[in-house]
């Protein structure tokens, strides 16, 4: 088979991208096209990066880890059946409080050394510890939610990572936000690309572009990573403008000439329903607006997605915050409230919130953690650092998917997390006609959470079929349900997570849910 060279094969679908768009109507323009996971991000099995620095480099990377110079390092791929070599690209700490942590996470440079260097297309790349999630997995569980939801966000999978041949554990890959990513997303990267970070809250401050060039710290918080030299803010002040200052009844008309919407709504619904407390609309803090030159609109892009499904340092409970009523109230977050008080906005965040735990439904949420749950399990056991930051085991990876963790940030297990938002989130939306919040679906409803050694199902069904299986897809019980019959007897099955899949025998369609037995 015929593999590119990633460093001399450059080519992009850029240009096919750009000549499609122009055929087709403006309408998809609001559609953004997901780049495939290619050789470098497939999450089907576990790719290898080594690494090979000398060692005084390695040591003046520790002696000063927020310093942002690069050393030199061999770099090395395998994946499957492909191996290859970078023999110079840059290599250096990364992050802001990771960076103290034991367990730090690391940027690889490919074209420092030599600017027309690539790998497979990218420039960067960005390996996080995940030191402050036990399960190591809620940012990668977040980025492909935001894949599958339409929110344009980075690619990621896991790796395993070597320096010098020696084993540094289980590391996530996450795609650079850059204008090689705008340009996969969005057919063009020469717009305007502002990271922000605390405390970009949006506000409005004046009309003077340049009073959105303060600085927290050593850097701005709208920070423009393109077009420096211009370091032209015109553009981002006149969207901080209409977002603050537009009448509500006149926002709809003037926020949509200035920002895909529909992009927003859908990363508040992904917000509220992780807990993402420290992204835009709570701790106005780690995201990217990029200005699509195609579209003349800013488009909204998630960054940094660890602290969620339930990692908290604040003692609240984000598994039952109000969905109205989520971002804090004593501070500006216009992006969330003053959109959501419109009600046009309110009712299709709303419907969107419903498709998005529609499509929750089927377990394959749960299912995925439990496939990933497994084949990580055998190298956190050996990871070095692992245990380093908060005194984790491998056992503690184990639990943490079902259990809190005696750590002050993990209060909650990351499965029970995810029952109770979807419990919570469905009692909190408004109705909308022709969706039902109790998540009935095909007349049948299974409560996925017993308190006794009966699991009850609801049925109109005359007869169904339910088969229970655990998360590596062995069958623990089958049984028939009769008219009458509503109870499954579940008094021999042990403490875990198991689905349940009930199918009506005479519609032939089937309900999932997953059960928690505690």
């Amino acid at each position: 088979m015929k593999r590119m060279n990633p460093i001399t094969d450059n080519r992009q679908p850029t240009t096919f991208l750009v000549l499609l768009l122009l055929c087709l109507p403006l309408v998809t323009f609001s559609q953004v096209p997901f780049p495939e996971p290619g050789p470098v991000f497939r999450d089907d099995l576990l790719p290898k990066i080594r690494l090979y620095l000398p060692k005084d480099s390695l040591n003046k990377m520790y002696v000063n880890p927020d310093s942002n110079q690069e050393m030199r390092t061999m770099f090395v791929f395998e994946s499957g059946d492909i191996r290859d070599t970078l023999p110079v690209v840059g290599i250096r700490f990364r992050g802001n409080t990771s960076r103290q942590s034991a367990k730090k996470s690391i940027k690889l440079s490919f074209n420092t050394y030599n600017t027309r260097q690539s790998f497979f297309g990218l420039e960067k790349m960005n390996l996080n510890g995940e030191h402050n999630d036990p399960s190591v997995i809620r940012s990668k569980l977040c980025w492909d939610l935001c894949r599958s939801f339409g929110v344009p966000a980075p690619r990621a999978n896991h790796i395993l990572l070597y320096i010098n041949d020696v084993f540094w554990g289980v590391y996530i890959n996450v795609e650079q936000i850059d204008e090689e990513f705008a340009g996969l997303r969005f057919g063009n990267k020469k717009g305007n690309l502002y990271k922000c970070l605390y405390p970009a809250d949006l506000a409005y401050r004046s009309k003077n572009p340049d009073d959105y060039k303060f600085t927290s710290g050593s850097r701005r918080a709208y920070a423009l990573k393109t077009n420096e030299l211009a370091d032209d803010y015109t553009d981002l002040a006149h969207f901080i403008d209409v977002v603050n200052n537009t009448p509500l009844n006149n926002l709809p008309t003037e926020l949509d000439k200035v920002l895909n919407v529909g992009t927003l709504l859908r990363m508040i619904v992904l917000d509220v329903f992780t807990g993402n407390w420290d992204g835009p609309f709570y701790n106005k803090n780690n995201f990217y607006l990029y200005k699509n030159t195609f579209t003349g609109k800013f488009e909204l892009i998630p960054y940094d997605l660890d602290n969620t499904f339930g990692i908290d340092w604040f003692n609240i409970d984000w598994a039952v915050l109000p969905v109205y009523d989520w971002a804090p109230r004593s501070e500006a977050r216009p992006l969330y409230s003053r959109v959501l008080s419109v009600p046009a906005y309110r009712k299709e965040y709303t419907r969107l919130f419903h498709e998005f735990l529609n499509s929750m439904a089927d377990g394959s949420l749960v299912q995925k953690i439990g496939l990933l749950r497994k084949m990580y399990s055998p190298y956190i056991a050996t990871d070095p650092f692992y245990r380093q930051d908060y005194g984790w085991s491998a056992d503690d990876f184990l639990n943490s998917f079902n259990s809190k963790l005696s750590a002050a940030q993990v209060k909650i297990g990351l499965i029970p997390y995810i029952y109770t938002r979807l419990s919570t989130a469905r009692s909190q939306l408004d109705a909308i006609s022709g969706i039902d919040p109790a998540m009935i679906s095909d007349e049948i409803r299974v409560y996925p959470n017993p308190v006794s050694e009966f699991l009850m199902v609801e049925q109109t069904d005359p007869a169904a079929r339910f088969i229970i299986f655990g998360v590596n897809g062995s069958v623990v019980l089958t049984g028939l349900l009769t008219d009458g019959s509503t109870r499954i007897n579940i008094s021999d099955l042990t403490n875990g997570i198991y689905y349940v899949q009930v199918t009506s025998c005479r519609t032939r369609s089937t309900v999932t849910r997953i059960l928690i037995i505690h």
